[in-house]
Formats: C-alpha cells, sequence, structure tokens
C-alpha cells in the first residue's frame, strides 16, 4: 500500500544575514495566512 500526505504551513518565519566588513545586517520576514509552501510525503506500508 502506499500513502501521501501534504501540508501547508499557516507561519512561517525566515531571516537573512548579511555580512559586510565593519557592519552586519539583518532582516527577518514573518507570514501568516494560507502559505502555498506544500510538504509532500510519501510512504510504502509493508504487512506481512
Amino acid at each position: 500500500m502506499i500513502s501521501l500526505t501534504g501540508t501547508n504551513p499557516a507561519f512561517t518565519r525566515s531571516s537573512t544575514t548579511q555580512e559586510q566588513p565593519g557592519d552586519d545586517s539583518s532582516t527577518s520576514r514573518y507570514e501568516f495566512g494560507a502559505i502555498f509552501a506544500p510538504n509532500v510525503v510519501g510512504m510504502v506500508h509493508l504487512f506481512f
């Protein structure tokens, strides 16, 4: 038997940091809602 599961996040947080000589800068981004970033997992079930 094969099964698939798919999920989408409702909340995400991402941050980036840029390193420059003498000064570093970082930015953060928050998203909330119906975000299309699917994560699909497939499984194979073996029964003996």
